[in-house]
């Protein structure tokens, strides 16, 4: 009949919309840019950024970097040759991976040369470009002057059991005495002209992004804590507050800072809910977040159902489209 002529139409038509989504979002696994659906992938391939490795490292380990794409999905980059190519389409962090997680500020399309000292550390570089050069090593010299803005290997100093308000009170102080020396150091070095106005943008988000993302980290280890002395609830909602200051960029810190704010509104709201059923988590975020950050944790929902393989259901699909615009 007519009408089971439409519905299998309709069906056939979500299917596709599904494949499409999986295929977009496999594309962003790759680091490839990540298009609207509607109106389907344009893309493409593009002029790789590349690392000229002047001098190999002594020791295999400090070869390794690694890097977040737009769905927090990471990827390895093994400095093993004299050149190195990644193919980008949006600035990215690069990361050392090692104890300091030194990330790099990569831009598309640059040829940028690679030195690795015998103190470990590494140089990177742009011949006749200044800034640029001190851009890409802005952040080896705040991890060098505040330590580090993630942590893999060491456990973060202000990520601490408390018993007292007094100890809850020093670690955030800590957090924000280490934000307001970045924020000095970064100011410093764009009033001199060493770094451009659009780089320091990126870096001032960041270094706000690890303070708020370092808050939430304390509280995740201390929350029966904080849920005992009745304070979680006024902490998370202060939270909200301050991450509507916070521009939402497709950066691994703005990004993680956003994630760690869902989770810490799940365990506070009802810590079931991290294996419930996706709708109901769907509405979780649509009762808790708003415009920009709203539709980035929606895209990140579904992007983890796809990614797994999970079963996606038709209704949501349709969902999804209705609310967000992220693809857009």
């Amino acid at each position: 009949s007519l009408c089971q002529s439409n519905q299998e139409f309709n069906r056939y038509n979500n299917i596709l919309i599904i494949e499409m989504l999986r295929i977009k979002f496999f594309f962003s696994v790759l680091g490839l840019v990540l298009l609207g659906v509607k109106s389907g992938f344009c893309g493409k391939i593009q002029e790789p950024t590349c690392f000229i490795i002047e001098k190999s490292p002594k020791g295999f380990l400090n070869n390794n970097f690694y890097y977040h794409d737009i769905a927090l999905v990471g990827h390895p980059i093994h400095f093993f040759d004299d050149t190195v190519k990644i193919y980008i389409q949006e600035p990215i962090f690069l990361l050392h991976a090692n104890e300091f997680q030194t990330p790099y500020l990569i831009y598309p399309y640059e040829k940028i040369h690679v030195k690795f000292e015998t103190s470990g550390e590494v140089y990177m570089y742009i011949p006749n470009n200044e800034q640029r050069t001190f851009e890409l090593n802005f952040f080896l010299e705040i991890v060098k002057k505040t330590g580090n803005l993630s942590y893999a290997f060491k456990i973060a100093p202000f990520v601490k059991k408390i018993s007292t308000s007094k100890q809850l009170s020093t670690f955030e102080q800590y957090i924000f005495k280490t934000k307001k020396e970045r924020l000095g150091l970064l100011r410093t070095y764009l009033n001199r002209n060493l770094i451009s106005l659009s780089f320091s943008n990126i870096a001032y988000n960041s270094i706000n992004s690890v303070a708020f993302n370092d808050s939430l980290k304390l509280y995740t280890v201390n929350i029966r804590y904080l849920k005992n002395a009745g304070i979680l609830t006024k902490r998370i909602d202060e939270k909200k507050k301050t991450m509507s200051l916070i521009n939402l960029m497709h950066f691994r810190y703005s990004l993680e800072a956003l994630n760690g704010l869902l989770s810490i509104c799940i365990e506070n709201s009802n810590p079931n809910l991290k294996n419930a059923d996706r709708r109901e988590l769907r509405n979780f975020i649509l009762n808790n977040f708003q415009g920009e950050y709203q539709e980035y944790l929606l895209f990140k929902m579904i992007f983890n159902d796809l990614n797994s393989y999970a079963k996606v259901e038709d209704r949501d699909i349709k969902a999804f489209y209705e609310s967000c615009s992220v693809l857009d």
